[in-house]
């Protein structure tokens, strides 16, 4: 069983399977299909409760506040590092495409650093987690 609302199910998944003996490991011919946010507003949900599940976790570690303040501060130019793999890839076709995948990527990573700074500054998480999936 899983721990509840509060906590990413994937993660608690992972750290019991690892408790286990079982290894994590990577694999180029997987595939795995999630499936995709029909809005922006989705996204923005699905952050929201993930950003509160990093931040929870982030406070019981050492030094696990300032990591997340670093983490905080690259966020907003984080997409630039990016940029390459954007106009690279083959999974996107044209500049109107890249353009709007690369638009995407600074609307959310912009998103996540307000929401991280939200939280350094005293917004519950919470709150924040317990929007998931609430409509």
């Amino acid at each position: 069983p899983f721990a509840g609302i509060g906590v990413a199910e994937d993660r608690v998944w992972g750290r019991a399977a690892t408790a286990m003996g079982y290894r994590i490991s990577f694999t180029r011919t997987m595939k795995v299909y999630h499936p995709a946010r029909r809005s922006f507003a989705e996204l923005a949900l699905k952050w929201r409760r993930q950003t509160a599940h990093d931040y929870t976790e982030a406070l019981i570690l050492p030094n696990g506040r300032l990591h997340f303040l670093l983490k905080t501060l690259a966020m907003p130019v984080s997409p630039l590092a990016e940029l390459p793999q954007v106009l690279a890839t083959d999974r996107l076709h044209g500049s109107y495409a890249r353009t709007l995948a690369f638009l995407c990527l600074l609307r959310t990573r912009f998103l996540r650093s307000w929401l991280m700074a939200s939280l350094i500054l005293g917004v519950g998480a919470g709150p924040m987690s317990g929007m998931w999936n609430r409509k």
